[in-house]
């Protein structure tokens, strides 16, 4: 059963999982029809896994590169997912990160509280990233606007944080030999305005690769500041 709790000024609830129920008031203080949320319904984790990343253009950053993201379905039976310990008990997160790490070298996020979070919908609760925001509308249907550039920010913070590694040479050798090539093929387009702006769309994309590794030099730096000894006492007669 989820229980009524508060957050600021508004009233919300949290599940039997602890995840705060985001609801939209279109659909529940108005009396709309709540959203069938269909595959939408299953809960998830975060994975990412070590030579997978995104080029990405934050809004406001700049050129970064994010770990990709995969959703791994939290089911019992699905994804190494164990039973629960007791009927309608939570599933055990920390058995599924065990298991991805060691059988295929993923990084699984198991603190959903952090991405991800709940809300009701007309045959069961629906699962989210925070940065999706659902739109309803009266006759049960939805759609979800995303934060793009609150996603990539959060992402390049895994790598900042120290939760997910920072790319590995070889897969940003291999990242700009694609974008070399993206360039070579912008080249051959056939019709000129068209060359022109895909060439300076994949130089551009280029200079961003550079943006992007100057960042992760200056975030993974380690500390060099040398402390300097203290000052021996000096005794006063």
């Amino acid at each position: 059963m989820a229980k009524d709790t508060k957050v600021g000024a508004a009233a919300s609830k949290v599940d039997e999982n602890g995840f705060i129920e985001k609801k939209s008031l279109s659909a529940l203080d108005r009396g709309k029809k709540l959203p069938n949320f269909g595959e939408r319904r299953r809960m998830f984790l975060l994975s990412h896994h070590p030579t997978s990343f995104d080029l990405c253009e934050i809004e406001g950053v700049g050129w970064r590169l994010c770990p990709t993201l995969k959703r791994l379905i939290v089911q019992a039976g699905v994804n190494f997912t164990p039973p629960a310990a007791k009927e309608g008990g939570a599933l055990d997160a920390a058995h599924i990160e065990a298991k991805f790490r060691s059988n295929f070298g993923q990084v699984v996020l198991i603190e959903q509280d952090e991405y991800m979070y709940a809300a009701d919908g007309d045959t069961g609760r629906g699962y989210f990233l925070k940065w999706e925001n659902v739109k309803t509308y009266g006759d049960g249907e939805y759609e979800i606007q995303m934060d793009q550039a609150g996603y990539d920010t959060w992402r390049w913070s895994l790598v900042t944080g120290g939760k997910v590694e920072a790319p590995r040479d070889s897969i940003v050798a291999q990242i700009r030999t694609r974008l070399n090539r993206g360039l070579q093929r912008a080249s051959r387009t056939p019709h000129l305005a068209a060359a022109q702006e895909a060439t300076a769309l994949a130089k551009r994309r280029l200079a961003g690769l550079e943006e992007a590794l100057k960042a992760i030099a200056a975030a993974t730096r380690p500390n060099t500041t040398r402390r300097l000894p203290a000052a021996p006492a000096v005794e006063v007669e």
